[in-house]
């Protein structure tokens, strides 16, 4: 996997330092985009000596997209006014006003960011136009296109470079690549087939150190579950287990252990699953390792209620509720109260139902977790109206009512 990551920032790193193209268009899919904006923020944040500018707001038209991307410049100009001395001067005018044409807008954006370092010619402009959503595809692909032509005698993008995201499943950008002589291309490969074999040269390489290598086996093994290759799972998270066990190390070993339970579960064997959480158990609460503890016991908590075994679900989801306090994460919290509430429900204890989804309601509406806590109302609702409890059912309604008002999302129950 680095060596994939290694390229990629080999890729942008040789496209800055050429001359003969001012623009870098990469084509990516979701897993290779989040790849792209995270070498361009290691770059940004040191990795290069010029100066990187990222902007993935999302692009709807022309007009939008010049002013998201001049609102994020601008609280970027804010920051460097409150450390710089002198402090850069005011952003021009023309920039805060939409009737200007989003290219002038963005071509004045760019220059005048340019001049801000004016004095130094070896270093250059490197901004990303990188939507992390583009909902108009013609549209985005004009707008590079008109913003990014220029003179090469007396270009306006001098001493600058542009990183622009092609979305692959709708590639406008490409189709006119006749047209785009100003530009290069570099299509990243996170493809599973690439990343397999990326893994697995690195955990097949004598040379690097062996934590590494133990590291790519364990997203193989975790990969090889995923996809039901139980066999190949096992065999890796077993190989894993002996290794941290050998070293002492406590809480890797629960999560090989773990995650041997995880491949079973996903294969379809419940009772090979339970007895792997249960040795994970027992490395990972004498590491006292929270992470690990709350990934196991949220197993086994799934594990019984999937076989209706409320009872032990519920001593699952209690130990749960423990230690998402221990760790302080309310979300977690929440969730506890949703699945004892429906372990309850399951064994037919309504009431004991009703009140840890009310514990759930209380704390949602302490935390602003408004769809959660619709949610909660919502799981109530059916129970009472299912017991004909008239009243009760008014004032859930009357709180389901004041919520939607406010707009709480209905998640799905």
């Amino acid at each position: 996997m680095r060596k994939l990551f290694e390229e990629l920032q080999g890729q942008l790193e040789a496209f800055v330092e050429q001359r003969a193209h001012s623009t870098l268009i990469v084509p990516v899919g979701t897993r290779e985009y989040v790849a792209l904006c995270a070498t361009l923020d290691r770059l940004e944040m040191g990795g290069s000596p010029h100066v990187f500018l990222t902007f993935s707001e999302p692009f709807e038209d022309p007009v939008q997209y010049s002013s998201v991307v001049v609102a994020a410049f601008e609280r970027k100009h804010r920051e460097l006014m409150q450390v710089q001395v002198p402090p850069p001067p005011e952003l021009p005018p023309p920039l805060y006003d939409d009737r200007v044409p989003a290219v002038e807008r963005l071509r004045l954006l760019f220059t005048f960011t340019r001049s801000l370092f004016a004095e130094r010619s070896d270093l250059l402009l490197v901004a990303s136009l990188v939507p992390r959503e583009v909902r108009d595809s013609a549209a985005f692909a004009k707008l590079v296109d008109e913003l990014l032509q220029h003179d090469m005698a007396a270009p306006w993008c001098s001493k600058m470079r542009f990183v622009v995201r092609e979305d692959a499943a709708s590639p406008a950008l490409s189709r006119s690549q006749e047209r785009r002589t100003f530009a290069r291309y570099y299509t990243p490969d996170l493809s599973d087939d690439a990343v397999v074999g990326a893994l697995e040269n690195e955990a097949n390489d004598a040379a690097l150190p062996t934590a590494d290598r133990m590291q790519s086996l364990m997203i193989l093994a975790g990969m090889d579950s995923s996809h039901r290759r139980t066999d190949g799972a096992l065999e890796k998270y077993n190989l894993l287990a002996q290794y941290h066990l050998g070293m002492g190390n406590l809480p890797l070993l629960a999560l090989a252990l773990n995650g041997q339970g995880e491949a079973c579960a996903n294969a379809g064997r419940p009772d090979e699953a339970r007895a792997h959480f249960e040795r994970a158990l027992t490395p990972a609460l004498q590491a006292k390792d929270l992470p690990t503890l709350i990934s196991i016991t949220f197993n086994l908590a799934q594990l019984h209620q999937g076989r209706s075994d409320w009872a032990r679900a519920s001593e699952f989801y209690t130990s749960l509720s423990t230690l998402a306090r221990a760790s302080l994460n309310p979300a977690l919290l929440v969730q506890c109260f949703e699945q004892l509430g429906a372990c309850a429900r399951g064994a037919r204890s309504h009431e004991e139902a009703l009140r840890q989804w009310r514990s759930g309601v209380t704390l949602t509406e302490g935390l602003g977790m408004r769809d959660q806590q619709l949610g909660l109302l919502r799981r109530m609702r059916e129970l009472v109206a299912d017991r004909g409890r008239s009243g009760e059912l008014r004032e859930l309604d009357r709180e389901i009512e004041d919520l939607r008002r406010v707009g709480a999302r209905e998640l799905p129950l």
